[in-house]
């Protein structure tokens, strides 16, 4: 029964996060055309190709030229009045400028890997009223990379709409994640000087480490790995995203009592992904490294967070109303990271809604809503002890 609930709970936020950060009446183009470009900056092709939107919601066009650069264009129907238009993008990684009419404009956050979350963060850009012209206008956005040439799903509009969905966007993918990483460091400092009875002792460790782990991931979404080289790079985001999901399950098992006895298995499930990432790394192809750990973290998010869910399931199921409120939350976080895992491969969209695709991580905001609800947990568990 708490599962059930703590499903219908995540899906009823994840709807209602989706819905905010989408402009009101707004709707994705359904492709757009592109251009390869030379290194000199030079067209590589002779007609501009389609390319269609894919569920991500992302527009990708697999190359194996080997040219590292493209231009997508987008054309739209814009109308003089009073009331100022923008473009609001779902993230801006990858793209090193964008033009209105043949002009360059100037996003209001920073265009670079360096922006807060590595170039993941939602985007708005004023369209100039200038630039503007009555009838068609053009959208060029020049983005790079050499296997796939990849533009996030974007709106053009009147500046409201779009800059409310945009706030939301910002409010949900950086603020929160920058507000989880303060609460969750803070929850685990307070663990770490707390003195707690040897019965709750391992039940805590268990808590600090995830709450560390979870902690660093949010961190790695600030893109602070840019300066390894590939790739080192991807094998130290799949390495730690491994030690995140095995602390994850050694919290469920630690938190419930279930599958406690075997610290040494979860030791080594740790040290061997760990040391496959580090192993496929030797090979120095950047393809390869990623069509081998892609699929593991898919498979061991799965495997890991499923069992957690059963774990708190039949720990809800012993207990009253306390371990029910305790179950719920984790089952709620855990949820997050799972769902996290399986859109990145598979693309989920909303539950009986398939036009609304996932836009944003849910598991860095859950973050703070693990850290909150830890922390009254604990402060429950005191008040009882005394």
């Amino acid at each position: 029964m708490v599962l059930l609930l703590s499903q219908l709970l995540f899906w009823l936020l994840l709807f209602l996060g989706e819905r905010s950060v989408l402009p009101a009446g707004a709707s994705y183009a359904p492709e757009i055309r592109m251009q390869r470009l030379a290194e000199d900056g030079a067209v590589l092709d002779a007609e501009p190709i389609a390319v269609p939107l894919l569920p991500a919601p992302a527009y990708r066009y697999r190359d194996d030229s080997g040219a590292g650069h493209a231009r997508f264009e987008h054309n739209f129907e814009y109308h003089a009045g009073d009331t100022p238009w923008a473009l609001y993008l779902s993230w801006n990684r990858r793209i090193s400028e964008v033009r209105l009419n043949g002009r360059p404009i100037t996003a209001r956050a920073p265009l670079d890997i360096w922006s807060v979350l590595g170039g993941f963060d939602p985007v708005l850009y004023d369209l100039p009223a200038e630039l503007l012209r009555p009838g068609s206008n053009q959208l060029e956005f020049q983005v790079y990379g050499v296997a796939n040439k990849i533009l996030p799903a974007f709106f053009v509009g009147e500046l409201t709409p779009l800059f409310n969905a945009y706030a939301w966007a910002q409010l949900i993918s950086v603020d929160l994640v920058v507000a989880a990483i303060g609460v969750m460091l803070f929850v685990a400092l307070l663990c770490a000087i707390t003195p707690w009875p040897a019965s709750e002792a391992q039940r805590v460790r268990g808590l600090m480490g995830l709450l560390l782990l979870w902690s660093l991931r949010n961190f790695s979404f600030f893109g602070l790995d840019a300066g390894i080289p590939p790739p080192w790079r991807q094998v130290t985001h799949y390495s730690l995203t491994y030690l995140f999901l095995v602390g994850l399950a050694w919290f469920a098992a630690s938190w419930t009592g279930l599958g406690v006895r075997r610290p040494r298995l979860y030791a080594a499930v740790a040290a061997s992904a760990v040391g496959w990432a580090i192993l496929t790394g030797l090979s120095g192809d950047n393809a390869r490294v990623f069509h081998w750990l892609f699929p593991v973290e898919t498979a061991l998010s799965a495997i890991l967070v499923a069992l957690a869910l059963a774990q708190f399931s039949r720990y809800a199921a012993r207990g009253g109303w306390s371990r029910a409120y305790e179950a719920l939350l984790f089952q709620l976080c855990l949820t997050a990271v799972g769902v996290d895992a399986l859109d990145d491969r598979y693309d989920l969209s909303i539950p009986f809604a398939p036009q609304w695709p996932l836009t944003f991580y849910a598991a860095p905001v859950c973050g703070l809503l693990l850290a909150l609800g830890s922390c009254t947990i604990l402060v429950g568990q005191s008040q009882r002890a005394r």
